[in-house]
């Protein structure tokens, strides 16, 4: 059998933008599809471009203040 998934999950975040200073980021995870396909789609709040926000949840810092993107990261985007 091949579940359904409707998986939404929420988190703040806060980074460091430069040495001295931090910013706090509400960042969205949502999986839909089914188990064998799942779509992924993780997006933040203010937003922030693909390799702002991956840098933001791997690495716990951006290296730039703003971003432009809200599209957002998908499945395509995400080895794990």
């Amino acid at each position: 059998e091949n579940p359904m998934l409707n998986i939404t999950a929420e988190s703040r975040v806060t980074a460091n933008i430069k040495a001295d200073e931090r910013k706090t980021f509400d960042v969205s995870l949502r999986v839909l599809g089914t188990a064998s396909e799942p779509n992924v789609t993780v997006s933040s709040e203010p937003a922030l471009s693909e390799t702002e926000l991956l840098s933001l949840l791997t690495l716990g810092f951006i290296t730039q203040p703003e971003g432009g993107s809200t599209e957002g990261i998908t499945s395509d985007d995400i080895t794990n």
